[in-house]
């Protein structure tokens, strides 16, 4: 489980999530400032049920959470609209690696996908964890996409501010002339464009 405050040196049971996940621990390596990482892979999500130890560390009784795994219709429509989604993110945002998206291709469960694509995303603890006490897989497929459009949203935003940059240095006036050619350029050619713009 994950800590509400990753701060808190010695967290106490009412310091942790509900909600985690039970691990296959692969390989724990020492690293070179003295810290130990471990290498693990998720297989469920569990739920604690009670802390049955405090010292000299934590200790708790989980019980796993099933979720259904059949593919509706409606679930396989949130799967192509994720994966759509995570190919546009994927293709505009170079710190996310292509194998993911190749990946999130093969799988078949609905939840699994969802899953996989959160963990490829930057988020925080609380939108990874929401996701994660989100057991059906339709309404995690929903919030992921919800996060995918926010991601989307913030790579165009990125792109303006460097096509901002670059024009603006390159001879716009005011910043009123280069947003009005903005939305010029951005409209199609048909429509008339009236810009007043107010600074």
């Amino acid at each position: 489980v994950t800590q509400l405050d990753p701060e808190v040196e010695s967290p106490l049971p009412d310091d942790l999530y509900q909600v985690g996940t039970e691990i296959a621990v692969g390989r724990m390596m020492r690293m070179p400032d003295g810290s130990t990482s471990v290498l693990s892979q998720g297989r469920r999500r569990v739920e604690i049920v009670e802390i049955t130890q405090t010292s000299p560390s934590l200790r708790a009784r989980a019980r796993p959470v099933y979720e259904p795994t059949e593919r509706t219709k409606e679930t396989v429509a949130l799967m192509r609209a994720v994966l759509t989604l995570f190919e546009k993110c994927v293709q505009l945002n170079r710190s996310l690696p292509e194998e993911s998206y190749v990946y999130a291709m093969s799988i078949e469960e609905p939840g699994w996908l969802a899953d996989l694509v959160t963990s490829a995303l930057n988020t925080t603890i609380a939108e990874r964890q929401t996701i994660l006490e989100t057991f059906q897989p339709a309404m995690r497929l929903q919030r992921v996409s919800v996060m995918l459009g926010r991601e989307l949203d913030v790579i165009n935003l990125r792109w303006m501010a460097g096509v901002f940059r670059s024009e603006f240095l390159a001879g716009a006036r005011n910043i009123g002339d280069w947003y009005a050619g903005l939305v010029r350029r951005s409209l199609p050619r048909s429509t008339p464009a009236i810009v007043m713009v107010s600074l």
